[in-house]
Formats: structure tokens, sequence, C-alpha cells
């Protein structure tokens, strides 16, 4: 998850924990660009992306991701306060599978869709 409210994230660790997830955290986007940019880190199952983060911007990590080897098919989820259609569909554009905007979406509706990723369910 990279989110530099530490309330929400307190709230996501709580419930993924909970349903035997782990969830690591990075607060920042210079942060997540650094983790990008290590060749030794493997990729996550799924990141959940806000926007509006100290040092880069969330669209400039959402791209960044897209554009890594070994990263570009790692679901990202964004999660965010911005709500105007312009800013939706450039995440959706640059390749978040989700877009949720904070306090418009239950917890537990935003849970739900995201475990589709995490467990998808083979028919």
């Amino acid at each position: 998850m990279i989110e530099d409210d530490d309330f929400l994230t307190r709230m996501y660790e709580m419930k993924f924990s909970a349903l035997g997830i782990g969830l690591k955290v990075i607060s920042d986007g210079k942060k997540a660009m650094n983790l990008l940019r290590d060749e030794t880190v493997e990729p996550p199952s799924l990141i959940l992306l806000d926007l509006m983060l100290p040092f880069a911007s969330g669209f400039q990590i959402l791209d960044k991701i897209k554009k890594t080897p070994g990263w570009e098919q790692v679901p990202v989820i964004v999660v965010s306060n911005l709500g105007q259609d312009a800013d939706i569909q450039k995440a959706l554009r640059l390749g978040a599978k989700e877009y949720f905007i904070k306090g418009n979406t239950a917890l537990s509706e935003m849970i739900e869709r995201i475990l589709k990723y995490i467990n998808p369910v083979t028919k």
C-alpha cells in the first residue's frame, strides 16, 4: 500500500490482518520510486495506491509501475480523495484496475472488490 494517511493504513492493516493477508506500507512517493528501482525486490501481488503523496504523485508512480519489468502485471487499485472524472480516467488509462474515492465507498465493499485481485476465482 502506497499511502501517507496513517489512520487509513492502520484500518487496512487491521482488515487485511484479520483475513490473514500481510500489508506492507510505503508512506511517500520517493520511497515508492526507490522500491521500483530496486531489482532485488519481488513485486507484490497487488498495490493499493493513493494519488496525493509527498515527493511524487500517484500518477507518476502508477506510470512507473506499469513501465517496470516484472511489475507491469501487478494489479494497481487507486484509493484517493481525487474524485474528478479526469483524474479517474487518467488513472484507468495509466493501468489502474479499480478506482475508489475515499469516503464514497464503504471499506468492507472496497476490501471485497480488492480481494478478487488477490484471490481470483476461476470457473
